[in-house]
C-alpha cells in the first residue's frame, strides 16, 4: 500500500497538464530551507489566448511552454514548477550563488523575450514577466515582486527588503 500512498502524493503535487511540479509541491519544497532562489514567471495576456484562441489552445501553449522552459533551464540546481494558471517557477537550490541565478534568470527572460510558439497552425508570441526572491518568505516575495514588474512594465525585478522591490530589467 506505501505504492499506492507515493502515487497519491505524486498525484497532489503534479500539474496534470505539464506534468511538472505544481504550486503545492514548491511551497513543500520552500519549507524549512535557507539560501533559495525563487524566480516567479507570468505569461503576459494569456487571458487574451484563452478568449481568442479558446482554452484548449491556452492548454496545448502552457504545455509547449513547460517543455521549452525545461530545456532552457537544464541546470541540476534548478527545478521548474507550473503553478496556478498561467504561472510557472524556477527555483534554485543553495548550490547556485544568487549571481549565477540572476545570470541565469536574465538569460532565460532576454531568451523569452519574444517567444513564438506554434499552437495549432498559429504562432502565439509569448511574452513573460517575472519576479526574483533570495530573501525568506521566497513565494510572497516573489510574487510581490512580479506583481511590481507588472504594474511598472518592467519584465524581471528583484525583491529587496530594504527598498521593498528593486528595479532591474
Amino acid at each position: 500500500d506505501l505504492i499506492n500512498q507515493a502515487k497519491k502524493i505524486k498525484f497532489q503535487t503534479t500539474d496534470l497538464l505539464t506534468k511538472l511540479p505544481n504550486r503545492q509541491k514548491l511551497l513543500e519544497d520552500l519549507t524549512n530551507r535557507d539560501d533559495l532562489k525563487l524566480l516567479v514567471l507570468n505569461v503576459e495576456r494569456f487571458k487574451e489566448v484563452n478568449e481568442y484562441y479558446g482554452y484548449e489552445t491556452g492548454d496545448k501553449l502552457l504545455a509547449k511552454l513547460a517543455h521549452e522552459l525545461n530545456k532552457l533551464i537544464d541546470l541540476d540546481e534548478l527545478n521548474l514548477y507550473k503553478l496556478q494558471g498561467d504561472e510557472f517557477a524556477v527555483l534554485g537550490n543553495e548550490l547556485i550563488s544568487q549571481d549565477e541565478f540572476k545570470e541565469v534568470s536574465f538569460a532565460l527572460m532576454s531568451k523569452l523575450k519574444s517567444f513564438p510558439v506554434e499552437v495549432d497552425e498559429n504562432i502565439l508570441d509569448v511574452h513573460f514577466i517575472g519576479g526574483i526572491s533570495f530573501i525568506k518568505n521566497y513565494f510572497i516575495n516573489a510574487e510581490m515582486a512580479k506583481n511590481y514588474a507588472k504594474e511598472e512594465k518592467k519584465r524581471l525585478v528583484i525583491f529587496d527588503e530594504n527598498r521593498d522591490i528593486k528595479d532591474n530589467i
